[in-house]
């Protein structure tokens, strides 16, 4: 993870209104972390194959049979209550059992990289490929709530691995992170865990706008000085 080409933490972020590394240069569109995170969160299904759907004017037929799929799961899935119930139980129906579970979802994957601990170590070329993905991932001790997701390091060294076998090698990848003097980050508390994916968000989106502030206040301090 925390490679230019690692789809987990994408340094040219496609979301212009995301900060998910200090790798990225800071904007103003970077201010409001939580408030964009949470709408993205709830309507990223939909959004995902909003964005796609320009994909049917392609000359590829792989291409127009995949987005057509991904209409018909988006309309079976995740809106079909808006056709057969009514218009307030649907959306609520359409809330509970799919934008809920698209943020919680959301959520989890950031929880398990966007984290101080997971990016104290940026990528170096010639790094050991195994100790770089113990470094810049973190677990978190979920149970089902996390669908599975909670096992990231374990993951990431084994990417094929269903979950049942991850909890199983679980106990080898700590001891020997122990052996070789690897960090293994796995945080015991869940709400713990989320209070620091969300403070570090409000870090990233708030810290350029700090540095942008002192510097202009530097800026507006050597003037002074140089006038006086």
């Amino acid at each position: 993870t925390n490679t230019d080409l690692d789809p987990d933490l994408d340094l040219e972020q496609k979301i212009p209104v995301w900060r998910l590394s200090d790798q990225t240069p800071w904007s103003p569109l970077h201010t409001w972390p939580l408030l964009t995170h949470n709408l993205i969160g709830l309507w990223m299904p939909t959004a995902n194959v909003l964005l796609r759907s320009s994909e049917l004017l392609l000359p590829f037929a792989v291409l127009r049979h995949e987005i057509v799929f991904a209409w018909v799961c988006l309309l079976l899935l995740h809106w079909l209550p808006l056709f057969t119930r009514p218009l307030m139980p649907a959306l609520k129906a359409v809330f509970f059992s799919s934008m809920l579970c698209s943020l919680l979802t959301l959520h989890a994957f950031h929880a398990n990289h966007v984290t101080p601990s997971a990016q104290e170590v940026p990528f170096q070329p010639g790094v050991d490929w195994g100790e770089h993905q113990v470094r810049t991932t973190a677990n978190f001790d979920a149970w089902i709530l996390s669908g599975g997701l909670d096992l990231q390091i374990e993951h990431h060294l084994f990417p094929m691995l269903s979950y049942t076998l991850q909890r199983e090698v679980k106990p080898i990848v700590m001891e020997t992170c122990k052996e070789f003097g690897v960090p293994y980050y796995s945080s015991t508390s869940t709400l713990s865990h989320f209070h620091s994916l969300f403070s570090h968000l409000i870090a990233l989106g708030w810290d350029g706008a700090a540095w942008q502030t002192e510097d202009v206040n530097m800026a507006r301090g050597n003037s002074s000085r140089a006038e006086m």
